[in-house]
């Protein structure tokens, strides 16, 4: 089950909002972040970021940590989306790469779990006109929605 697999513990604030961990390595140990923040114009969308913690508090998008552990950082960051959609069940969460590279990495893991994930998950791409559909396989997209699954009463 995709929300089982080995992930980093991760600390996770009051509103459920905001996830830190730590990955590491032999040679470093870099703090990661994952946030939630709810789109302006909306009650049920949110945006997705995620990157380096850095010592200001900021946020560092673009930086590639090369600590050789992404499986167990994008596992963690699956391990968030659960626990936010188990507080905010009607979310929808949107998300894209901070360049083109990162956002084809983003649509290889999706295609690598999309079976598995679609147990949970509705998963959307926006493709290069903007309009989403249901995500594909080998199809490149903008951004990515997801949202949690529901069964039929």
């Amino acid at each position: 089950m995709i929300d089982k697999k080995p992930h980093y513990s991760f600390e996770v604030s009051s509103s459920k909002l905001v996830y830190e961990f730590e990955s590491t390595s032999d040679t470093k140990t870099i703090r990661k972040v994952v946030i939630y923040e709810k789109l302006d114009d909306s009650d049920d969308y949110f945006h997705m970021g995620f990157g380096d913690l850095k010592s200001d508090g900021k946020i560092d998008y673009l930086v590639q940590s090369k600590n050789k552990d992404m499986n167990l950082i994008l596992s963690t960051v699956v391990q968030t989306m659960f626990l936010f959609f188990k507080h905010y069940p009607h979310a929808k969460v949107i998300f894209t790469g901070s360049n083109q590279s990162r956002t084809r990495l983003y649509r290889s893991i999706i295609s690598k779990f999309v079976s598995e994930a679609e147990q949970y998950f509705e998963i959307m791409g926006f493709n290069e006109n903007g309009i989403q559909e249901k995500f594909k396989k080998n199809r490149d997209y903008q951004a990515f929605l997801i949202y949690q699954r529901y069964e039929e009463v």
